[in-house]
């Protein structure tokens, strides 16, 4: 069976969980002789596609005003072309993002439709007006043949929001990609530190958790705030980061880097209101990092009881979880040793046999 896969999510993510996810389960199907994965792109943006050896042009590293729309118009009209001309060499597709332009291309091929989660429908005043995320998600979600959640919550969630089938639907849980080892060179932060990872934005409830950790100060003015990705601080951060009283350090992280983040922290906080999936927490679970996570949308159910849960709404309650897990060594070791459990529940080989059950379940 060939599944034809588009270029969307590769031709604007360098790195990512999207990306990541799709390299991940195309490397799975390339070990299986009943599958192949078919990817015509031109050029790319992506480096777990360039490590893969994919014979596309990787751009990351070119700097050019207009690269991106430049190569994602290259990279639709090499789609468009596959489709129009060569039907017969594949028997499904499966797009890679939300942009429906595949549809008018599509006649009578299966489509299956991956959805990471419905944050754009849960919290649309984080988004702007003028976004077409929710539209051209349910056009293709309409269109489509089966639907993929990598959560129960966001299943739950697309019946809520889409008025979808449940029957349509088929969970796949991701899993961690982490094989890195930490690295005793780096000086990533002096002393003890809590981690935080990726973007700080809207839904990520940053400032919340600025306030939670004024309160942890309060009793452990030790500790610094490490944030690993999401930009540098802004002005309006570091005010207030500076108002809650709060020692605070910014870094850019690659694998190795973040690897290490996780293994010399003293736990890893996942304040969010709400997630698809949520990736970091298998990551830290893999470098034996304490979590604390929201008790909100899919977080509890990656994480099981392998993390300590707070209410994200309150400040107070993300600080005694906080203080708990610092207070406690034996919580501490208690929660390393469920985390290492509670990974082996998850991989990719897991997630790609669900993935080929559905694929085959359509021709």
């Amino acid at each position: 069976m060939n599944v034809l896969y588009d270029h969307q999510i590769f031709s604007h993510q360098k790195t990512g969980g999207i990306s990541r996810y799709f390299c991940e389960i195309i490397s799975e199907l390339d070990k299986d002789d009943d599958f192949s994965a078919i990817l015509p792109l031109m050029f790319h943006n992506n480096i777990y596609l360039n490590e893969m050896g994919h014979n596309g042009f990787f751009v990351g590293n070119v700097n050019m005003r207009g690269k991106t729309k430049l190569m994602y118009k290259l990279n639709e009209l090499a789609m468009k072309y596959k489709m129009s001309t060569d039907s017969g060499s594949f028997d499904i597709v499966h797009p890679t993002y939300y942009d429906p332009y595949i549809l008018n291309s599509l006649a009578k091929k299966p489509m299956v439709l991956t959805i990471y989660d419905m944050t754009h429908e849960r919290f649309p005043e984080f988004f702007s007006a003028n976004d077409s995320t929710t539209a051209n998600k349910l056009k293709l979600a309409n269109r489509a043949d089966a639907i993929l959640a990598i959560s129960e919550s966001t299943k739950n969630d697309i019946v809520e929001f889409f008025n979808v089938p449940a029957g349509k639907i088929t969970v796949t849980h991701l899993a961690s990609s982490f094989h890195a080892t930490r690295r005793d060179d780096l000086n990533i932060c002096d002393g003890r530190f809590i981690l935080f990872v990726g973007s700080r934005a809207g839904y990520k409830n940053f400032t919340r958790f600025v306030e939670a950790m004024g309160m942890v100060a309060d009793r452990y003015p030790d500790i610094t705030l490490l944030c690993a990705g999401g930009g540098s601080f802004n002005a309006e951060e570091s005010l207030y980061l500076t108002k809650c009283n709060v020692k605070a350090k910014q870094i850019d992280v690659s694998d190795e880097v973040l690897a290490s983040c996780y293994a010399d922290a003293e736990l890893f906080v996942f304040p969010s209101l709400y997630e698809g999936f949520g990736l970091p927490i298998l990551e830290a679970f893999s470098m034996g990092c304490p979590v604390c996570i929201s008790s909100t949308s899919s977080l509890p159910e990656v994480a099981g009881n392998a993390a300590v849960s707070f209410d994200p709404s309150s400040s107070e309650s993300i600080a005694g979880a906080i203080v708990n897990v610092l207070g406690d060594r034996s919580m501490r070791e208690s929660l390393i040793k469920s985390g290492h459990e509670r990974l082996k529940e998850f991989s990719w080989e897991k997630t790609a046999q669900e993935t080929k059950n559905v694929y085959k379940s359509l021709v």
